[in-house]
């Protein structure tokens, strides 16, 4: 039975008590109906028995997994877990009789787990705490009772003992926090861990059959169980609702067994091996039976009856009734208690403690004790044998005739108890035709040493020898007696006949028991006969300069299994090993002999060479036989031709911004087919990958080698950077050549930035508006950019009201440098021919000065601010406040008006095909004329929302910036109906566009 089953049967039962009360419940017919769960850490456990249909919710499909549970309700839930039944006459002064739960509370105080509760009232509808539930659950357990009774010392003991065994676990901050309540959820889970599996009147027969392991503790709350074949790493718990008998066989429990039952139940062992028994029966005795078990310790605190062999035995319950009835080695009696001892019963040692005062002790005829010991009053009676006495006490009345203390002389107790066989099996190994060898694992004994214990073997031609007495009667005797050992070699036996074999052992008294009788057949007469090769033809592939790999059929074998014939491979320049002795002779040995293999692989061979080959088969006894010879030539020397480039010449392609494609023609080799030739292709930014060995070494390789390709694309390149590359060939013998390096240089990438007023930023994008990002930001020292310009390398803008330009290299990551002009400059443009940089100011000036600021000059008077600047072909641009377009030549030498009647608040030169465009704010259109200001041509005004302050031409389209869309768009110059937008964003003010 596992668990989660356990756990249902418990929470089964939980929720049947709680019905009762204010909790309750109906049963959940679907498992999501619980609405409170979903997100909850205890969900999948929930969930799970939920699904079975067991476990109960509240009446408005809730579980409240995270409700608190008061004292009462889990009271409640102990007494039906753990079968508690017996009431007490007095009951908490706070319970007044009528309560649902006043039963509940009266057994829990009588069942004595509530002890540690000094408190006169209960206050039962509170919540019960945690370090409340370890107490509870600590004393059911039969932990270690604090020595400390102040109550804080009290809880804070049965807290780490209950930590310590795992039981109770704290939170995931290090905390426990023992005051906190318990939730229903936290519940489930700790109750899984105390009980472990739990076994009722539903299941009893889980565990009858099963072989298995338990690791954790099982509890049995049922009128009878048996339990076979188990391991039970923790505790097993036969709890106070038993009101039958318990069997136990073949078990084995590693914790303790703690026995509380009710009624005339009884705890039956067979074959069993318990490390400690605790027996708590609050009522009646504690009938306990072991039948060829081992039982190290045993605490008996009730009335009980004790029959069978054990070992150590504490009386500890006040005034209890016991009864012993077969083999003890010592028990000590701690409090005062009525003992009487059957007939035939033997005691090593029985010890009366001082607190075990007006002990009373019948030991009837026939019983025989080794040794007494006295520190308390104590009444003996009876006719038994005491052999010796100790006296440490007065008070002490002993009825027997034979009345002793420390009387050396004694004849002591006779040893009549046989040695214990815990595990009977013989193992055989080392079978030949004349004998085998036999293993057992060494008895024990109540009273030799193990050390000391004598060991001999019989065997016989039948089976006859199951006992000893059979043994000594029909066995023939492997030698003698002899101490201490757990092997025997038993020899001059007949081949091919089955032989029953059995042990005895023999304490030092002469007491003896016998192992289990086991049997087994000698081999039979040598096997000479060789296997059979039933297909003698070996293959030959994978013919190489300097390997071959030669294949068989298996052979097969009268005696030996196939798997087991063995198999070795001999070769030879000459024809001479036909036969098995020859090829041991003559022939070359590929390795050992191995098994149950059908091919090998021959290394180390000389090209363009005949050799000879054959395979020798080995059965298990040395017989060998031989294959047909074969002969293979091995293949020519390598090929270390390289392959013929017989045009190397690399074409180079497709250049962009970070891509390159190569091609070339393809290379021819003397061995390999044209279409196996493999290709790889290198790339440097240094002139080195002139050879294939260069290319290797100095390269970066582009992918793997790929058969039968005339092109490669490179990617990941870096824009106006100068690359080469090369191809390198190589034939399925791996000669390699290379082609002719090349070189090209990747197109430089061109990029669109643009000033953004409202957020304080520049950004840059591509020329289509992709790959948008912030360039520049305020913390660069750009603030309600109104103007920016592109070129020769920089970046320059000027921010609304402050009297300094600003620039960036456009190369070089940081470097934001400025210059102050002394006025508020508006417009900007750099005249990339000459390396100057154009600005208009409030001052209805134009000025000038390098790149880096040096050597202002004034260079014209504007008449009116200049609201836009463009410098090209010679000339400077500019579009006035006062609705005038003017040029100036470089070098002053004219100045005029070219249109009149517009206000333009941006201006471009088409230095290609020698024209300006502007901006016309006003009419919401952009126009063109040539440099003169003639031929005017309107861009198609309808595709034109309403201009600002930026303009800008690159491949064919004209950009500018829309105020009343805020996006920037692009125009085709020749045909305007190519239109688009750019970059668009609500609420943004773009105020200059500029094209690097």
């Amino acid at each position: 039975m596992n668990k989660l089953l356990s756990f249902i049967l418990i929470i089964a039962i939980f929720f049947s008590v709680l019905g009762v009360n204010n909790m309750q419940v109906c049963l959940a017919t679907k498992q999501n109906d619980m609405s409170d769960i979903s997100e909850h850490w205890a969900r999948n456990t929930i969930l799970e028995w939920t699904a079975k249909g067991i476990i109960k919710g509240y009446a408005d499909n809730t579980f409240r997994p995270d409700n608190n549970m008061s004292k009462a309700e889990f009271i409640t839930l102990i007494n039906k877990m753990y079968g508690y039944y017996n009431k007490s006459n007095i009951n908490y002064a706070d319970i007044k009789g009528d309560e649902w739960y006043a039963r509940a509370v009266s057994i829990a105080k009588a069942s004595g787990y509530m002890k540690w509760y000094t408190n006169d009232k209960l206050d039962a509808s509170k919540e019960i705490t945690r370090q409340e539930i370890c107490a509870v659950l600590a004393v059911i357990m039969c932990l270690e009772e604090p020595k400390d009774l102040m109550d804080d010392k009290i809880m804070k003991s049965y807290v780490n003992q209950m930590v310590d065994k795992g039981y109770m676990k704290g939170y995931t901050d290090g905390t426990f926090n023992p005051q906190d309540n318990i939730t229903r959820a936290e519940m489930l889970i700790m109750l899984g861990r105390v009980i472990g599996e739990f076994i009722n009147s539903d299941n009893n027969r889980a565990l009858e059959n099963e072989v298995r392991v338990v690791d954790g503790n099982i509890t049995v709350n049922t009128n009878t169980a048996k339990i076979k074949n188990i391991t039970v790493n923790g505790d097993l718990i036969l709890s106070a609702g038993i009101d039958g008998d318990i069997f136990l066989e073949n078990v084995t429990v590693k914790g303790r067994i703690i026995v509380y039952g009710r009624g005339k139940s009884a705890l039956k062992l067979k074959g069993s091996k318990i490390k400690k028994i605790i027996a708590l029966k609050h009522q009646g005795n504690i009938d306990i039976e072991s039948e060829d078990s081992e039982i190290e310790e045993l605490i008996l605190k009730s009335d009980g009856i004790l029959s069978g062999d054990f070992q150590d035995i504490q009386i500890q319950g006040s005034k209890n009734e016991v009864k012993l009835n077969g083999r003890f080695n010592k028990i000590l009696v701690q409090k005062t208690a009525n003992i009487r001892i059957a007939n035939d019963t033997r005691i090593n040692t029985l010890v009366i403690d001082k607190k075990a005062i007006g002990s009373q002790i019948d030991i009837k005829k026939g019983t025989t004790i080794n040794k007494m010991e006295f520190n308390a009053k104590t009444s003996v009676t009876g006719s038994g044998k005491i052999n010796r006495i100790i006296i440490n006490a007065k008070g002490v009345y002993i009825e027997q005739k034979k009345n002793k203390t420390n009387a050396d002389d004694d004849e002591p107790v006779p040893d009549t108890r046989n040695p214990i066989i815990a595990n009977s099996v013989i193992s055989v190994s080392n079978v030949t035709q004349s004998g085998f060898k036999i293993n057992w694992n060494k008895a024990t004994d109540n009273k030799s040493n193990q050390s000391d214990l004598e060991y001999i073997t019989y065997y016989s031609l039948s089976n006859n020898i199951e006992t000893y007495q059979e043994a000594e009667t029909n066995g023939i005797a492997v030698g003698n007696y002899e101490k201490d050992i757990t092997t025997k070699q038993i020899t001059g036996l007949t081949g091919d006949t089955t032989y029953y074999f059995n042990v005895v052992v023999k304490d030092e008294a002469g007491n003896k028991s016998v192992y289990q009788v086991n049997s087994q057949k000698t081999l039979a007469l040598p096997d000479t006969q060789s296997p059979t090769v039933t297909n003698d033809n070996l293959t030959v592939e994978n013919v190489a300069e300097t390997t071959i790999d030669v294949s068989w059929v298996k052979a097969i074998d009268n005696k030996s299994n196939q798997s087991d014939l063995e198999y070795i491979t001999y070769y030879s320049l000459s024809n001479n090993i036909g036969t098995y002795q020859e090829a041991e002779t003559n022939g070359i040995a590929v390795g050992n002999y191995e098994k149950d293999i059908t091919t090998k692989q021959i290394t180390g061979l000389t090209g363009d060479t005949t050799y000879y080959f054959n395979v020798v088969v080995k059965d298990e006894v040395g017989n060998k036989n031989v294959y047909q010879v074969n002969s293979q030539k091995t293949l020519a020397l390598p090929d270390t031709q390289p392959p013929s480039v017989t045009n190397d010449n690399l074409t180079v392609d497709n250049v962009a911004e970070t891509t390159i494609d190569v091609s070339w023609v393809k290379a021819i080799d003397n061995k390999s087919n044209q279409s196996d030739l493999e290709y790889i292709t290198y790339y440097s930014l240094s002139n080195n990958i002139e050879t294939y060995q260069e290319a290797e070494t100095n390269g970066i390789a582009v992918g793997n080698y790929e058969k039968d390709i005339t092109t490669k694309q490179i990617t990941g390149l870096t824009g106006d950077t100068t690359y080469y590359f090369n191809v390198v060939v190589k034939d399925e013998a791996g000669n390699k050549a290379s082609y002719i390096m090349n070189s090209k240089k990747t197109v430089k990438p061109v990029y669109m930035y643009f000033a953004e007023m409202t957020s304080n930023k520049i950004y840059r994008a591509n020329p289509d508006g992709t790959d948008v990002s912030e360039y520049l930001k305020e913390s660069h020292g750009v603030k309600e950019p109104r103007a920016i310009a592109v070129g020769c390398g920089y970046l320059y803008w000027v921010n609304d009201g402050e009297t300094k330009i600003y620039y960036k290299d456009l190369d070089v990551s940081g470097g934001i440098g400025s210059f102050d002009v002394g006025t508020s400059p508006y417009a900007i443009a750099i005249d990339k021919d000459n390396n100057k940089i154009y600005w208009s100011d409030t001052d209805s000036k134009m000025k000038r000065s390098n790149l880096d600021g040096s050597n202002i000059e004034d260079f014209v008077t504007t008449n009116g601010q200049a609201e836009s600047i463009a410098v090209g072909c010679g000339y400077v641009y500019w579009g006035n406040e006062n609705y005038d377009i003017k040029r100036i030549k470089i070098d002053k030498s004219e100045n005029r008006t070219i249109v009149k009647e517009v206000f333009a608040t941006a201006i471009v030169v088409d230095t290609k095909n020698n024209k300006i465009y502007w901006a016309d704010y006003d009419n919401k259109k952009i126009t063109s004329s040539d440099l003169l200001g003639d031929s005017k041509e309107d861009i198609r005004t309808d595709k034109v929302k309403s201009v600002y302050y930026g303009v800008s031409i690159y491949e064919g389209n004209i950009y500018y910036s829309d105020e009343d869309n805020r996006s920037i768009e692009k125009i085709g110059i020749t045909d305007s109906s190519k239109d688009s937008k750019v970059i668009s964003e609500t609420n943004k003010e773009y105020y200059g566009i500029a094209h690097d």
